[in-house]
């Protein structure tokens, strides 16, 4: 059987099933694909699915995350853990010449690295105020 992924909920809507995260996660690995989380219901105060092995963790930000649900958005979120490159995945790992042939597994590092100076650079006026509320 080929498949991309597996794919369940912390806590199934409607029937409030638990999803074993743990046992599926070593069903995934063992087939070389992701296990992907809906953690909605659960949130990340209650239930923290990376810790489980859970490597891609998505929620509906229109339920509970603004607090009013007139809006329609969502988070995706990678563990950073699972190895994209293990030849399953040539959309994200093969250059797309869609956009100049850039491969999406390459561009992590390069924006990371740009990411965290800008970051910090910004913060740094209002870390005190930070530290002195916290």
């Amino acid at each position: 059987m080929k498949f991309k992924a597996v794919f369940g909920e912390t806590l199934a809507n409607p029937a409030l099933t638990v999803f074993d995260i743990e046992r599926f996660a070593k069903i995934a690995h063992r087939h070389q694909v992701p296990l992907i989380v809906d953690n909605t219901f659960a949130t990340p105060i209650l239930c923290k699915p990376f810790a489980y092995g859970a490597d891609i963790i998505v929620h509906s930000t229109s339920k509970y995350m603004d607090g009013h649900a007139v809006q329609i958005g969502g988070a995706i979120v990678d563990s950073g853990n699972f190895d994209w490159m293990c030849g399953k995945f040539p959309g994200l790992t093969e250059p797309d010449e869609s956009y100049h042939g850039i491969s999406y597994t390459d561009i992590t590092p390069e924006l990371e690295h740009r990411k965290s100076g800008c970051v910090e650079r910004k913060w740094r006026p209002y870390q005190s105020n930070v530290v002195r509320y916290a």
